[in-house]
């Protein structure tokens, strides 16, 4: 009787293994709040939607390799982005993901900030294109 229970125990290993072996995956991590090549000014709200097949253990932001504030344990993987603390121009705005496996995963997009005490101004063409600059008007210059 045993023996002809052994075959059918390593049939249905067989079978599971895979899916009981299988590798725990990395995150997945998106960055929200801001689109790559957007105007940051003043204090942007950044989110994250961040998932993991076992489970996400944070999400950390970063400015140009530099964290911004403390790594996030829980949903929503949230922060407001002070700009004024940052130099005028363009930076790498960063989200980590890592899994409780320690494995990470960086979704990065380049902002464009406006740091204190710099000013900048918005134009936009009347007609809707930049092709004739005798139809750009100023909107707005920023202290």
């Amino acid at each position: 009787m045993k023996l002809r229970i052994l075959p059918l125990v390593v049939a249905a290993l067989a079978t599971q293994a895979p899916a009981l072996l299988a590798a725990d995956q990395p995150p997945t991590i998106a960055l929200a709040g801001i689109a790559n090549g957007g105007l940051a000014h003043g204090t942007v709200p950044l989110r994250s939607i961040a998932s993991d097949d076992v489970g996400v253990a944070s999400v950390q932001y970063f400015l140009d390799g530099n964290p911004l504030g403390a790594a996030l344990t829980t949903a929503p993987y949230a922060l407001a982005w002070n700009t004024a603390s940052a130099t005028s121009g363009a930076h790498t705005l960063s989200a980590v993901a890592t899994d409780t496996a320690s494995q990470t995963t960086t979704h990065a997009i380049t902002v464009v900030a406006r740091g204190a005490g710099s000013a900048f101004t918005t134009y936009e063409a009347e007609d809707g294109a930049v092709a004739n600059p005798a139809h750009v008007k100023r909107l707005a210059t920023l202290a």
